[in-house]
């Protein structure tokens, strides 16, 4: 083999491999949180990777959300602001995941919440009705005191937003 195409060989199977390491699987991601800790994060926040994880986590990922957890040790106020939105609007999604890390490991108010910074009365009021509707749809059998805290968050938060566009 000539030296181009070893070349472009060789380039071909660095970028595949940078490809599998960008979509590594959630188990992985796991793994990684838990055998590296504060190095992962620091290289996934410093490598622009964690705003793709919380993408996943709001997208419903049922092992990331129930292991979103082992970030906190590591992440700054920023990030786990970040982490709180993104765990409030995979409510949406995955109810019964996110609600199962209340309150062991995070409280009804850092999650019950409208995850947007000076939205749009319109976009509050989508989020709200969607979560309320995601909460409503919980099995019986997986209702806590914390699920009927956070219902009442939005319940109220629906009866606010709705004054506000009627302008009472």
């Amino acid at each position: 083999m000539n030296a181009s195409i070893r070349l472009w060989v060789f380039l071909t199977l660095l970028l595949l491999s940078g490809c599998w390491a960008v979509a590594e699987n959630s188990e992985k991601t796991v793994e990684h949180l838990r055998s590296d800790g504060k190095n992962y994060v620091e290289y996934i926040v410093e490598n622009n990777k964690f705003e793709k994880l919380l993408d996943r986590i709001e997208n419903g990922d049922e092992i990331l959300i129930m292991n979103s957890h082992l970030f906190l040790p590591w992440i700054d106020a920023s990030n786990l602001t970040s982490l709180h939105f993104s765990l409030s609007r995979a409510l949406i999604e995955n109810p019964e995941a996110v609600m199962s890390l209340i309150p062991r490991y995070f409280s009804v108010s850092e999650i019950c919440t409208i995850p947007y910074v000076e939205g749009l009365l319109e976009v509050e009021r989508r989020h709200v009705s969607r979560a309320i509707e995601a909460l409503e749809s919980v099995a019986k059998s997986e209702l806590t005191p914390s699920y009927f805290e956070c219902l009442g968050i939005y319940k109220n938060l629906q009866t606010t937003i709705s004054h506000d566009l009627n302008g009472d």
